[in-house]
């Protein structure tokens, strides 16, 4: 039997077990920091798959309000205590662990093959979970090869297993594991609510305290800023205009929180932008390229509203913001049907050099010195608001 005589199928069982484990691990962490509201690292995801993992952080990839991530990776805890207890075992006719075993990889490639279905139904898919189902079907072949025997007296003698002392072991472990992973999920959502709700509220008294000292300055208006209007009717119009550097993490959060309060007021609101990158090397103010890259994506947002698709490019650029380099934008611009050969020599251009520092310069004169920063018809605010709290400001000024 080679390779897996003498029980050394078993070992590998256990390494391929201790990958299934990683993976999930990965998977789990990317839950955790989407509900803290971070940025997910590009990764395996970014470098195989335009969407990441995103199928995987969304409904898809929930069963009863667990992460299929969390049962997987309760599932792998599992055959890796298993694979190690059959290792010790091989020597032994009656092998209960090894056969269970060999059940619970089954069961693991047909969960594949339904998330499998899920990702082709839905038109994207995980590559972190692509590799994990060839994991879960190299140890089915694994130990397939190990224990021998018919498909008819594998099952049988899996589902035997199960009420054998590894069988109860098994178990006991798994809903352990799951156990303890599902309540630092639930209790990492609760903690992430109770502090959204006193984020907002704090943004909530910040900015009544704006609106009271009344604040607010003349903005002399800038005709050549991307401009776009909301799709309310209501009430007189909120002039919104936003200072924001396109590597800046926190403008980013803006972004679309703006994004969605825009798709979702009444109020008739019209949102500006202006560039503000916090780098020296295109902005006199600062002292350091505290973003190396937001010079850069700046003249390409730019070039890219020469192309009418400024607002289209500078999500898609907010939504790479880990590789904004050069030729990232070039390659972004290519993906999204702009003109590449003219944004490149739009990019080395006086001319969008000067645009930008104009940007900086009406910053310099409104007395903007970081980002994000918004002028509310004039109000001054700063911070990623929440759509709520940009509502509550158009409510105010409706007033």
């Amino acid at each position: 039997m080679g390779l897996l005589e003498k029980g050394k199928g078993f070992l590998l069982a256990g390494i391929l077990s201790m990958g299934g484990l990683g993976l999930g691990m990965y998977l789990f962490l990317l839950h955790h920091r989407k509900i803290w509201g971070l940025s997910n690292p590009s990764g395996i995801c970014g470098a195989m798959s335009e969407t990441g993992c995103e199928i995987a952080m969304g409904e898809s990839g929930m069963l009863f309000g667990i992460p299929i991530a969390v049962i997987g990776l309760s599932g792998a805890f599992a055959t890796l205590l298993l694979a190690f207890h059959a290792y010790k075992q091989r020597q032994s006719d009656q092998n209960p662990s090894g056969h269970l075993l060999w059940l619970l990889a089954l069961v693991s490639v047909m969960a594949s093959a339904a998330m499998g279905v899920v990702s082709v139904l839905d038109g994207r898919f995980c590559p972190v979970c692509v590799i994990w189902y060839g994991v879960n079907i190299a140890l089915l072949v694994t130990v397939w090869w190990q224990i021998g025997g018919g498909l008819g007296l594998r099952v049988l003698s899996g589902f035997q297993a199960v009420t054998s002392g590894p069988g109860r072991m098994a178990i006991l472990c798994f809903l352990a594991f799951l156990g303890s992973l599902s309540m630092k999920y639930h209790g990492d959502v609760a903690a992430a609510e109770e502090r959204k709700v006193k984020l907002l509220e704090s943004q909530r008294i910040q900015v009544k305290e704006e609106l009271a000292k009344k604040t607010s300055q003349e903005v002399p208006e800038f005709p050549d800023a991307p401009r776009k209007m909301s799709a309310g009717t209501e009430g007189p119009l909120i002039r919104i205009v936003e200072f924001s550097d396109l590597e800046c993490p926190f403008c980013r959060r803006l972004w679309g929180n703006l994004e969605e309060f825009m798709g979702e007021t009444p109020s008739r609101v019209s949102l500006e932008f202006i560039h503000y990158p916090l780098n020296k090397d295109c902005n006199e103010n600062m002292r350091s390229q505290m973003h190396e890259n937001a010079c850069v994506a700046a003249k390409a947002a730019i070039c890219a509203q020469e192309q009418a698709q400024f607002w289209s490019y500078t999500e898609a650029a907010f939504g790479q913001q880990r590789d904004l380099e050069r030729e990232d934008l070039l390659a972004l611009a290519e993906e999204m049907k702009l003109d590449r050969a003219r944004l490149e020599v739009c990019i080395d251009a006086e001319s969008t050099e000067a645009r930008l520092r104009k940007d900086v310069q009406r910053a310099s004169e409104l007395g903007i010195k970081g980002t994000p920063f918004l002028l509310v018809n004039g109000l001054k605010l700063s911070g990623a608001l929440s759509p709520e709290i940009f509502q509550m400001v158009a409510d105010e000024l409706a007033k």
